[in-house]
């Protein structure tokens, strides 16, 4: 069964993203969306505010069955995982 969970990162710039969802396997469609083998990722671009400061903002939605999502979820964190500082 297709299941979905959903994302919001801040601070990290959106090209980060694609270029590690193309590494994966993801092919960019018309859309917006990468596509790969059993999965589909959709970025929505866009800046939040920190106080005074404006950050990038991107929102992931991923889809796929949901041994897939768990597994894929857990990796993409793990590779954008940043301390605090």
């Amino acid at each position: 069964m297709r299941e979905t969970e959903t994302l919001v990162m801040r601070g990290i710039a959106p090209w980060e993203f694609e270029e590690y969802f193309s590494s994966i396997g993801g092919n960019l469609t018309k859309s917006g969306s990468y596509v790969g083998e059993d999965w589909e990722v959709a970025l929505i671009k866009g800046y939040g505010s920190l106080g005074s400061i404006r950050i990038h903002e991107t929102e992931i939605t991923f889809h796929a069955d949901a041994a897939i999502l768990k597994s894929m979820v857990h990796k993409f964190r793990l590779k954008f995982m940043r301390a605090g500082g």
